[in-house]
């Protein structure tokens, strides 16, 4: 009986990893960091074996060295969105690279988590990676999580400087290259810091930019001096990505067909992802302009407000990309419809089973000081908000893509329904139409006038000849709508507010219907978008 043995690697709590630091430089070291160890330090473990890398980056398979040639050891299976699946030839091998591996992971990102676990695979039976991979998922994997100890460590006996980012023991004073300003840093924070650099040259690599810079501090994001900056916390996650793919492997007829399933699932669900960022990195190039010699971006939804670029650095840093679970940060007046860029993108690609991609996007839209790990948590409880809403029209919540955010303007709570409780809800109904559908199949029945085109059209007419120059009425308007009775009146005193497609038999002339307000949305965003131009939306 031939026997192999699958091993699966996880990172956990990436985000947690990610995003603890208030310095956008560390949180592109740690991204840095984490990708090393999902890729480069997986290959680096593998070469002592014979295995089936041909190249790693991009990475490729050689189609002849399978775990059923007699000259192989290792085949690598994929590799993407935190985790990593092996097949070895033996338990022996697969011990001996979670050694290797774990020992650079320890030495090289301190700080980090990673739980490896192995499942054998009776490869004579024609369902056996069948079977190990459900072994693996439902028993093996959560075991290894679940038996990892909880109690406190202790960092460092003797140990009293403090690392000024994280806490914990320093090891190391730091300081800013150019700089004469010392700092005392931890492990963790050290080895970030020192990745920063890394971190941006991958990512050109990636996504090449003329001209254009990424940048590495939240101030270069772009706003004015003098004025209050904002920036865009964007967090994506595909929809039913999990039970779509195994949906797919279900399909698999032999161990290679469903290796073969699963390697191409994942590798084109990164294409998507790698894609779909370049598509946003192309809209922001598109709409840049000169003028009195600084590169600026205008409004193309006829707004006054535009984005002007701090030197030569894009407004914009993606931080974790290549894939369906997707952050990035922007200068804040961007956030709304770069995210809606890369859903639009992301939903005209066809993945491997057949469906186009469907995502949500959370997005928080804070100060720049604001902590980054509370705006990170309010964006990704927004997005799943929107997976929630997506869920309620369709079963399989696949097949939607829907858009949430929130402008936080002081406060300090980063719990959404606590934010939504106290800012939207009333007797009367909620004073938010969002999350609003991006795209979806049509035969997907949702209401017409919950939707991102509804809003810009809202804000074309805001910002258009009858409304132009009467800021200020707008904003008592929109003020008022917390009292239909109120804004009813104030609605028929300045002129009707633009018509809702969907909704012309309807009387909305309090701003008012199905408990919705309307209007809100556009008239909280009308200040604070840009729509840059070079794209459909």
């Amino acid at each position: 009986m031939t026997e192999f043995t699958l091993t699966l690697i996880d990172a956990r709590r990436i985000q947690q990893y990610l995003f603890t630091a208030n310095e956008l430089k560390q949180i592109l070291g740690a991204s840095e960091l984490v990708e090393r160890a999902t890729h480069d330090w997986v290959f680096e473990a593998l070469s002592p074996l014979r295995h089936n890398i041909k190249k790693t980056n991009p990475l490729t398979f050689d189609e002849q060295r399978s775990i059923d040639a007699a000259e192989t050891d290792a085949e690598l299976i994929f590799a993407g969105g935190g985790n990593v699946g092996i097949l070895f030839r033996s338990f022996d091998q697969a011990k001996e690279f979670a050694t290797r591996y774990s020992r650079k992971v320890l030495l090289e990102a301190p700080g980090l988590e990673v739980a490896i676990a192995h499942t054998p695979v009776p490869w004579d039976k024609p369902d056996g990676m069948a079977r190990a991979w459900k072994q693996m998922i439902e028993q093996e994997m959560p075991r290894r999580k679940d038996s990892r100890r909880t109690t406190q460590p202790i960092y460092g006996l003797g140990v009293t400087a403090e690392c000024v980012f994280t806490g914990m023991p320093a090891v190391r004073d730091w300081a800013e290259p150019g700089s004469d300003v010392r700092r005392l840093v931890s492990a963790e924070a050290l080895a970030k810091l020192d990745c920063s650099l890394e971190a941006k040259k991958r990512l050109q690599e990636s996504i090449a930019i003329e001209s254009f810079e990424y940048p590495s501090k939240f101030d270069d994001l772009g706003g004015m001096a003098g004025h209050a900056r904002y920036i865009a916390v964007v967090h994506i996650d595909g929809n039913d990505m999990g039970r779509r793919m195994q949906r797919y492997l279900d399909t698999a007829q032999t161990n290679r067909s469903f290796i073969q399933c699963m390697r191409s699932f994942s590798n084109r669900v990164n294409e998507a992802g790698l894609l779909s960022m370049q598509k946003v990195i192309e809209r922001i190039s598109k709409a840049l302009t000169i003028e009195d010699g600084e590169w600026v971006i205008r409004d193309s939804a006829g707004g006054d407000e535009f984005v002007n670029l701090c030197e030569n650095y894009l407004p914009i840093r993606p931080i974790v990309f290549g894939g369906d679970d997707v952050t990035f940060v922007c200068d804040g007046r961007l956030g709304l419809p770069l995210a809606v860029q890369f859903l639009d993108a992301f939903g005209e690609q066809m993945l491997e089973d057949e469906i186009q991609g469907f995502a949500c996007a959370g997005v928080a839209i804070v100060h720049t000081n604001y902590p980054f790990a509370r705006a990170y948590d309010l964006a990704e409880e927004l997005c799943q908000t929107a997976k929630l809403e997506a869920r309620s029209f369709d079963p399989n919540g696949a097949r939607i893509s829907y858009i949430h955010w929130h402008y936080n303007k002081g406060s300090v709570t980063h719990d959404w329904p606590e934010i939504r409780d106290r800012e939207y809800k009333f007797a009367g109904g909620d004073l938010a139409l969002r999350p609003l559908v991006v795209r979806k199949l049509d035969e997907l029945a949702t209401p017409s006038w919950r939707t991102w085109e509804i809003l810009i059209n809202q804000l074309q007419e805001f910002r258009g000849p009858a409304w132009r120059g009467r800021r200020n009425k707008l904003k008592v308007i929109r003020d008022s709508l917390r009292d239909p009775s109120e804004a009813q009146q104030l609605i028929g005193l300045h002129g009707p507010l633009p018509a809702i497609a969907g909704l012309e038999s309807q009387d909305i002339s309090s701003g008012w219907y199905d408990q919705r307000c309307l209007y809100f949305d556009a008239l909280e965003a009308n200040d604070l978008l840009v729509i840059p131009g070079g794209g459909e939306r």
